[in-house]
């Protein structure tokens, strides 16, 4: 046989591999099809069983899809096994798989999609572009399906890749009208979006929207790769935009350059990858597993909510777990293996204690503290020896927390072998050194190091088949870390940064979520009984309580500093067993933020900036939910940064960066011990001469006593239940509260808060800014002078600096000369804060600049001056 006829043959063998398992893929993709058809076919009965007509198009349309996909998908079949018959080569494109179509399908039902948990694999930085351009095709190359492989992380024959672009710019306006509605109104903050005007210009280059009185429009620049929205009132926002295939494809910044794998296994999505382009556009992709994301899913009823979808990997079942060696392993699935690794954990981890913990951590990350760096070995050896000699003394391993102290005498310990390396090793080595021990007394940190490194002593040990799979050994590593220091089914949320409330009122009903963007929302979790009683177990054991059916509720802060109310059984809550986690944010809202989502004015928050840094008594007034502490906190980072501040609350939600600082909570009654109120901490306040007090919320008998406190010169911000200047009188001076009506002359200035209805979406709005200007005796209710007020058009109103009465004390106190110099330094601070508006993001250069300010104004104004040119 000559080598023509050989290679003939051998490209034949290869060809027919190929179609047998193109075929076995639509065979599976037919069966998957025929049951989603099933189902169409029989929600069309149910439809027409209401009589409904729009339910019955709507079902019928869904109906002859399915029908189309699956005749789509049986001509391929019929064309592969005729190639196969006759023997002919097959020509494979992407776009000649249709039975893939049906996933890609349900995106067009997602709302938004994020992770709230993943970690990094590995970096890509050949072919990068080849790579990149098969992506966007949506087909895996050879050569990354080859590199996960060579990582320990193989991708299975049904694995795809999507990308998530929020609208198409050629479909606006048409068939994505929808996304394109949904991107302005829950990503961009458009209320008003919803149900509006949508035309675009000749050249193609520019959509325009118009409802009543509002309008917006979105510009593409000329490079094709920003869009501009511009507000009528003036807002600008922006969106990135990337030319694919032939389409321009819209996306949130940032967002442009990632890609996510799924793989599958009998339809289920069992694993998830993200690649991400590295920023800037460089040469390289990151690989990240992803363990947790959200999904937010548009309802299939128009009217209904959308549904908050938690989605984490699956274990594999019924197929050999030591899938990298691509043989059959003795033993249990995946599942089974995860609940005997535990076992074997579970008895190692009861005998080992915090202190074992963090001698081990530093063990290991001691040794890195050099790496890198060129050090002689002799010197290396010596000064890691002395380190380790001085980490490893009884007191600092023990330690519950950090002490700075104790950390920077262990640097300054080392200065001498330090001072002989070159200054750059030297400097590095000290951050290094530092960041090693803080990190050792981060206590969720090094006990998660701690049991990766015990999961994988345990797979090398016990499991050697699986030593190589990695993606199995990285989901081993999520579920063991998320059930044994984490919340369980409960750590995505806990973990999503959008999810300001969680609620379950009981077994067997969804858990609801209080979204930022999507109001109060149900999820797709749910609890049985005896899974519930083991969560609420669990947290109250977080936050260091006891709960039981002897006393089965619970008010306590769990160590992140989330709220925490719990209900164990029925006797209470008849449903059964509930609980609600408020979070805490552990970078505050600030008062720029409070612009931004349009809840105050500039000129609100210029006015609250002069009357909290002068010592203005200030009660915040609202509902439930309506922002009443956010904006507590937000105010008080105007107050100088040198003044005494002590908080006090029932459980933990005010969060300063002032350092001359005492937060106080309230304390119930436990066995063995007395409950500590509101009332005892605020008597006990005013013995350490504060000049700010801050509480929570009056509700008792502390009110008098806060009161007595304004009276005698000390300045608070509080809050309180009510919704108007009527109801903060009859509520303070009622039962339970009883404060002497006389006492409330000491007030200076009321804001009221509302949770309001703007569009489709509920906001937080102050609607009104009053300042107190007496006591009438006769209505028995304040005098006051409503300087800010809200209307129903979404619009603020100010009165004007000269109708104030507290920038008229203002104006004396500081001894200006003039109305002049007063509006002078009002608008100051106004262009100050639209300044930090455009310009500053984050918490700690916002309360940089309202501290330097404080000390020196007219090195911020020269700095606002200087930005603008």
């Amino acid at each position: 046989m000559n080598i023509f006829v050989r290679m003939v043959l051998k490209w034949r063998v290869k060809a027919d591999k190929i179609v047998d398992k193109r075929l076995r893929r639509i065979e599976r993709a037919k069966a998957i099809q025929e049951r989603i058809l099933k189902i169409k076919e029989a929600n069309t009965k149910r439809a027409e069983s209401t009589k409904n007509q729009k339910k019955i198009k709507k079902a019928k349309a869904e109906e002859e899809q399915a029908r189309a996909i699956l005749k789509k998908i049986e001509e391929e079949k019929d064309r592969l096994t005729t190639h196969k018959r006759q023997g002919r080569a097959l020509n494979p494109k992407p776009n000649q798989e249709p039975w893939k179509e049906k996933r890609p399908q349900k995106e067009k039902k997602k709302r938004e999609k994020y992770p709230v948990n993943e970690a990094f694999l590995f970096s890509v930085d050949e072919k990068v572009e080849e790579i990149e351009e098969s992506l966007n095709k949506g087909v895996i190359s050879e050569s990354l399906l080859d590199l996960f492989n060579k990582k320990g992380v193989p991708l299975s024959e049904e694995a795809i890749v999507t990308k998530d672009c929020l609208f198409e710019w050629e479909k606006v306006p048409g068939e994505d009208n929808k996304r394109f509605l949904n991107t302005l109104t829950y990503l961009l903050n458009l209320n008003w979006a919803k149900g509006a005007k949508i035309t675009k210009s000749g050249d193609r280059k520019t959509i325009r929207l118009s409802k009543e009185e509002k309008s917006a429009e979105i510009t593409i620049n000329e490079r094709e790769e920003k869009l501009t929205l511009k507000i009528s009132d003036g807002k600008t926002d922006y969106l990135k935009v990337k030319k694919e295939n032939g389409r321009l494809n819209a996306y949130k910044r940032g967002k442009e350059n990632e890609w996510e794998i799924t793989d599958f296994e009998d339809d289920e999505e069992t694993e998830k990858f993200i690649l991400r382009k590295e920023e800037g556009g460089g040469k390289k992709l990151d690989v990240f597993m992803l363990f947790a994301s959200v999904l937010i899913e548009d309802p299939l009823e128009a009217t209904a909510p959308p549904t908050y979808r938690v989605w984490e990997p699956k274990f594999r079942k019924g197929r050999a777990v030591d899938r990298a060696a691509g043989r059959a392993v003795a033993g249990n699935d995946e599942e089974e293996l995860l609940k005997e690794i535990k076992i074997r954990l579970y008895e190692e981890i009861s005998e080992t204690s915090t202190e074992s913990i963090r001698e081990s951590f530093l063990e290991q990350k001691l040794e890195k503290i050099t790496e890198g760096l060129n050090i002689e070995q002799s010197k290396n050896s010596k000064l890691l020896q002395k380190i380790k000699d001085l980490i490893s003394k009884k007191e600092f391993i023990k330690s519950e927390e950090l002490d700075p102290t104790e950390r920077d005498r262990v640097v300054a310990e080392c200065k001498s072998f330090l001072k002989s390396l070159l200054n750059e090793a030297q400097k590095t080595i000290e951050d290094r050194l530092r960041k090693t021990i803080n990190e050792s007394f981060e206590i969720d940190r090094i006990r998660k190091d701690f049991l990766d490194q015990k999961v994988q002593e345990t797979i090398k040990e016990h499991y050697k088949e699986q030593r190589q799979d990695r993606r199995l050994i990285e989901k081993l590593k999520y579920y063991i870390t998320r059930d044994f220091i984490g919340y369980s089914k409960l750590d995505p949320i806990m973990n999503d940064k959008m999810v300001e409330d969680i609620s379950v009122d009981g077994p067997n009903i969804p858990l609801y979520v209080f979204h930022r963007r999507y109001d109060s929302i149900r999820t797709s979790i749910i609890f049985e009984k005896t899974d519930l009683d083991a969560i609420i177990y669990k947290l109250a054991q977080r936050a260091g309580r006891h709960i039981s059916l002897a006393k089965p509720l619970l008010n306590a802060s769990l160590p992140n500093n989330d709220r925490l109310q719990l209900s164990l059984g029925d006797e209470v809550t008849t449903k059964g067993s509930t609980f609600t986690i408020r979070k805490f944010r552990e970078e505050p809202l600030t008062p720029i933020y409070l612009i931004k989502s349009e809840t105050f004015s500039t000129e609100m928050m210029a006015y609250l900036w002069m009357a909290v840094e002068n010592g203005f008594n200030i009660l915040i007034a609202g509902g439930t939910a309506s922002g009443k502490t956010t904006t507590l906190n937000a105010i008080a980072m105007f107050i100088p940064p040198e003044s005494k501040i002590i908080s006090i609350e029932d459980t933990r939600e005010i969060n300063l960066s002032h350092e001359n600082w005492i937060p106080d909570v309230t304390r119930e009654v436990e066995e063995g011990s007395h409950s500590i109120e509101m009332f005892d901490l605020l008597k006990a306040a005013l013995r350490q001469r504060p000049e700010y007090i801050l509480v929570g919320e009056v509700r008792g008998a502390e009110a008098t006593t806060l009161f007595q406190a304004m009276a005698t010169g000390h300045i608070t911000v509080s809050t309180v239940h009510a919704d108007s200047p009527e109801a903060v009188v009859r509520r303070l001076t009622k039962p339970p509260i009883n404060v002497p009506l006389m006492l409330l002359d000491s007030l200076n200035i009321i804001l009221i808060q509302r949770s309001v209805k703007i569009g489709e979406r509920r906001e937080r709005r102050c609607t009104e800014i009053i300042e107190v200007n007496g006591v009438d005796f006769e209505k028995e209710t304040l005098k006051t002078i409503k300087l800010f007020h809200w209307d129903s058009s979404d619009k603020f109103h100010f009165k004007g600096e000269s109708q104030s009465k507290i920038l008229s004390e203002i104006s004396e106190k500081l001894n200006m000369k003039n109305e002049e110099e007063l509006s002078n330094e009002f608008y100051r601070r106004v262009e100050i804060l639209n300044w930090m508006r455009a310009t500053v993001t984050d918490f700690q250069s916002l309360s940089k600049i309202i501290f330097e300010y404080n000390m020196n104004p007219r090195e911020v104004e020269e700095k606002l001056k200087k930005d603008r040119k």
